[in-house]
């Protein structure tokens, strides 16, 4: 099976009971040849969950424990022999296109000398925390499945130049990308759903409407798993264990009871447990003083991570949702760049109100921004309020909403190419060329094949210039 952000082998457990065409098995195999220590840490969980203050533990993944099972590759060419599997519920369970992401926890994901982290293999890890999210907010997205084309097209390996790279390594390149987003960024790609096809409003949930309702329901998941850490009886060393957010991507629900039922199948997880313990209280009561305090450490960073999540979660929520006077609409124009800030070309700002189609809106940096050609840069931008049908036969939960279309040709809004390479300019072309939140604009190929060879153009100039002053 594929992995998430992990390095373990997963297999699909085939329990021979009937399933719906394209239906996945309820249980998966871990490899524990990769996840030994995750096995005592299970086996402990099954028998704590029910005890006062253990909650938190309803939110692990259920388990049938170690199994010896035979494997074969996905496709079923080779046989892997048998193999010790811990058996963990399937999250694809009963979801047609899963979109998962997999944020690890904590400030410090490595421990010298902890379950068995070496000081080098440590500090190793220390270094990718620092400069990454993890420094920054607690947390890190480790990986994304089912991501939306926003974020699938913005590949740091063109940027990069490893384009001709083995696979391996552009997932390595994606990966530090990933763990580079701020909980901002990867939470608002996680309710993109630009790429799900959007029928008659009459018939399905809008997209935003549906964007709400999982964003909703994850929100009432993680405040219960917040509350259930405030119960935990002792401080823990979770290290590296992650919490995952999910939703099927599909299709949109319908707007009735079967529709409602829909909305709420999110997922909210806590997971990984490879090197974290779980104490009860009196094993945490036998422990030296020095080992509670470390116990007490990296249980305040791990609570930490989990409670600034549940807020950026909340704080998407509150700038989305609960405006009630919108006055002006500010778009901002920028390229894309994978290791460092994105620059900024330009931006405008227009009263938000319908416009009665498309309308061009000139971009501006404090001063005029001209096009290549030198013409004044514009965006087009259609703004039009929309009603939404009731759903289940009551109310919309949206009274009404604004959608906005942004729309632009390549060669109309770049500037002074001279500050930008190649990857950068064709990013930012493609990100002028979408929708807010609900539909899409497709950015003529043509187009674009016309700028990347005026780009390179521009670019021979300057090395030609720069062989020139070198000689000279």
């Amino acid at each position: 099976m594929g992995v998430s952000g992990g390095t373990a082998s997963l297999f699909e457990v085939l329990d021979g009971k009937e399933t719906k065409d394209g239906e996945r098995s309820r249980w998966i195999g871990k490899d524990i040849s990769h996840a030994v220590d995750e096995v005592g840490f299970y086996e402990k969980a099954q028998a704590m969950k029910d005890q006062p203050g253990w909650g938190v533990l309803s939110y692990t993944f259920e388990s049938l424990g170690v199994q010896d099972l035979p494997c074969t590759s996905s496709d079923g060419s080779e046989d892997l022999g048998t193999k010790k599997l811990l058996i963990l519920h399937n999250l694809h369970h009963r979801m047609k296109k899963l979109r998962m992401q997999d944020v690890k926890i904590g400030k410090y994901t490595a421990d010298a000398d902890w379950m068995g982290k070496s000081k080098t293999a440590a500090f190793r890890n220390n270094i990718v925390d620092d400069i990454t999210n993890s420094g920054k907010e607690g947390y890190r997205l480790e990986g994304f499945d089912s991501m939306p084309s926003s974020l699938e097209t913005l590949d740091p390996s063109l940027e990069m130049g490893k384009t001709s790279s083995p696979e391996k390594e552009k997932k390595k390149i994606r990966r530090l990308q990933f763990q580079r987003l701020s909980a901002e960024k990867f939470l608002n790609f996680l309710l993109d759903l630009a790429d799900v096809e959007e029928r008659s409003i009459e018939v399905t949930l809008s997209r935003e409407e549906f964007a709400e309702a999982v964003l909703r329901n994850i929100l009432k998941q993680m405040s219960d798993l917040c509350r259930y850490f405030e119960q935990v009886p002792v401080p823990q060393k979770w290290i590296g264990s992650s919490v995952a957010l999910g939703f099927d991507v599909f299709q949109l629900p319908t707007r009735d009871e079967s529709g409602l039922r829909e909305m709420i199948k999110v997922i909210v997880n806590i997971f990984d447990w490879g090197r974290s313990e779980l104490l009860q209280e009196s094993e945490f009561n036998a422990l030296s003083q020095k080992d509670q305090q470390d116990r007490r450490e990296f249980w305040s960073h791990y609570k930490a991570g989990i409670y600034r999540l549940y807020y950026e979660l909340a704080r998407i929520y509150q700038n989305r949702y609960t405006s009630t006077a919108l006055q002006h609409l500010r778009i901002v124009v920028s390229d894309y760049d994978a290791m460092s800030n994105d620059d900024a070309i330009g931006e405008c700002v227009i009263s938000m109100k319908e416009t009665g189609g498309m309308i061009e809106v000139p971009l501006v940096t404090g001063k005029k921004l001209l096009t290549v050609k030198g013409e004044q840069s514009k965006i087009s931008v259609k703004i039009e309020k929309r009603t939404s049908p009731p759903v289940a036969g009551k109310g919309s939960r949206f009274a009404s909403g604004w959608l906005v279309t942004i729309g632009a040709r390549p060669e109309r809004i770049l500037v002074s190419l001279q500050s930008w390479d190649i990857s950068s300019v064709l990013r930012a072309c493609k990100d002028l060329s979408k929708q807010i939140h609900v539909y899409g604009i497709a950015t003529s190929s043509d187009c674009c094949e016309r700028l990347r060879r005026d780009v390179q153009r521009r670019r021979d100039w300057r090395m030609r210039d720069q062989h020139e002053g070198d000689r000279r």
